[in-house]
């Protein structure tokens, strides 16, 4: 990706797959930096050199600050970096749905399979600090999970690794069919919020919960926080969940402290 600034070659690639119908749009190994969010066209798949070869550097982006979001996508085998502290916000924002956060509007539901595939999900690098005029009440109050799946189906998560986010998974939206698989994450709220989805699989991994209750602001949480089943919609609910096989760990036993 030399010559052109990422975000334009971004751009371009993705106007192209647009017009095409979908494909692969490759980024080589190398660390690049990002102004932009990546919209990613229907059936297209991002894919990068491996975990840790491939790096996407994130950078002063306006809200909603998804990094990723598509309806039909595959992404894979690189790493992303937030563009702002982990610790106060989400590392990641990948909306499995119509393309945006919040489904204001009801539209046919996507059936498609997604997969978010060996990818890396790291906390911003000591050269990556917030933007000028970065809005921190915003920002945690509005955007706090790794991986959304809002009013979709068919997404498939395997072998992702989160370094530190408030919510691992939220579903929402009726979503159907959320599958995720060999997963390692450090959590600071409620590593799984499942709100109306369907068929969800949760097995095979590892989640660390980081900090305190109370040092991370988050007293309504319980004495063992980490996993939300609940029914926020009024004309559906949480069903046929499979969880097991998973391992968890804190950094302090004194959850509530």
């Amino acid at each position: 990706m030399a010559g052109a600034s990422p975000d334009a070659q971004i751009a371009s690639a993705v106007t192209a797959l647009t017009r095409s119908g979908g494909g692969v749009l490759q980024i080589p190994a190398g660390t690049y930096y990002f102004n932009k969010s990546i919209s990613i066209p229907a059936r297209t798949i991002v894919r990068g050199a491996g975990q840790g070869l491939t790096t996407l550097v994130f950078r002063g982006l306006s809200y909603p600050p998804n990094l990723f979001s598509g309806s039909s996508f595959g992404i894979e085998s690189l790493t992303v970096r937030a563009p702002m502290s982990a610790a106060d916000c989400n590392v990641m924002s990948i909306v499995s749905s119509y393309g945006c956060t919040y489904q204001a509007i009801q539209k046919k539901r996507n059936t498609e399979y997604s997969w978010v595939r060996d990818v890396d999900i790291r906390k911003p690098a000591a050269d990556d600090p917030p933007p000028a005029n970065w809005n921190r009440t915003a920002y945690v109050t509005l955007c706090t999970t790794a991986i959304n799946s809002e009013a979709s189906e068919n997404l498939g998560v395997d072998n992702v690794f989160a370094e530190d986010c408030y919510n691992f998974i939220t579903v929402t939206g009726q979503s159907n069919y959320t599958r995720a698989t060999n997963i390692r994450f450090a959590y600071r709220d409620m590593s799984f919020l499942l709100r109306c989805g369907h068929n969800l699989v949760v097995e095979n991994g590892t989640r660390h919960f980081l900090g305190t209750a109370r040092i991370n602001n988050r007293y309504y949480i319980g004495w063992q926080p980490g996993f939300l089943v609940g029914q926020y919609c009024p004309t559906s609910f949480t069903k046929n969940v499979y969880y097991g096989n998973m391992t968890s760990t804190s950094e302090n036993q004194s959850w509530n402290e």
